[in-house]
């Protein structure tokens, strides 16, 4: 870039999110019990007055994260982002520029995932509103929107089953286990959902948790189990 100035710039808030409900996982790590804190940020270029890009990352305890961690790493991130991209000249330049950026950012700082994704999102949609073409059109994908399925925390069975039932619509339910209930719970949201099931124990099983109930998790047809033992 030379002694160009920058054109890229970069603001940020830090949003406490209050949540409906509790959102509690095995990990003592995390417990959002009221709120949870994320980081949205907007970029512009100077270039291209009166476009905005929007994007957020969400730091997480366990990977090291917290939003002063992410606020510190911005600064690396920017210019090279600015460089990989140029001029937002045309779709393919643009695209091969955004993947790109993944390796470059590696090579600046490791891991702070909450901080990279933050500006790539942003950056997505910034390019763009630039070129004017959707961001799916951008990276050459799909308009059809992959199915997704919904996230319930660790309480109750009886509470877990009706935040089940209330989030029916949803093509598939994910539900955090790794306690005293996690049998209980599978089947009281069986018993109001009949989709894909999938599970993430958030590192709370062990071994001898796995071989006691893997036959019931099996035969109530949960799909996948989702990091069920600690890292090692």
């Amino acid at each position: 870039m030379g002694d160009r100035p920058m054109t890229l710039r970069l603001t940020h808030e830090v949003l406490d999110l209050a949540l409906r409900d509790p959102f509690r996982i095995a990990r003592a790590d995390h417990a959002a019990d009221g709120a949870v804190t994320t980081v949205v940020v907007e970029l512009r270029d100077d270039r291209f007055p009166g476009l905005v890009g929007v994007g957020e990352g969400y730091p997480v305890r366990y990977y090291g994260e917290t939003p002063e961690t992410m606020l510190g790493v911005f600064p690396y991130l920017l210019p090279s982002a600015e460089s990989a991209l140029g001029g937002f000249s045309d779709a393919e330049s643009t695209r091969r520029g955004l993947i790109a950026l993944a390796g470059v950012w590696s090579s600046i700082v490791r891991w702070n995932g909450a901080a990279k994704c933050a500006i790539d999102i942003a950056l997505h949609d910034l390019a763009g509103k630039i070129l004017g073409i959707p961001v799916y059109e951008l990276l050459e994908l799909s308009p059809a929107i992959p199915p997704t399925d919904f996230t319930i925390g660790i309480d109750e069975p009886a509470i877990v089953a009706e935040r089940a039932a209330r989030a029916s619509a949803f093509p598939a339910l994910k539900i955090k286990l790794g306690g005293p209930q996690d049998l209980a719970t599978l089947r009281a949201v069986r018993a109001v959902f009949d989709g894909p099931i999938r599970v993430d124990a958030n590192t709370g099983w062990t071994r001898a948790d796995a071989e006691r109930l893997l036959p019931d998790v099996a035969a109530l047809g949960v799909e996948l189990i989702e990091q069920p033992f600690p890292a090692r």
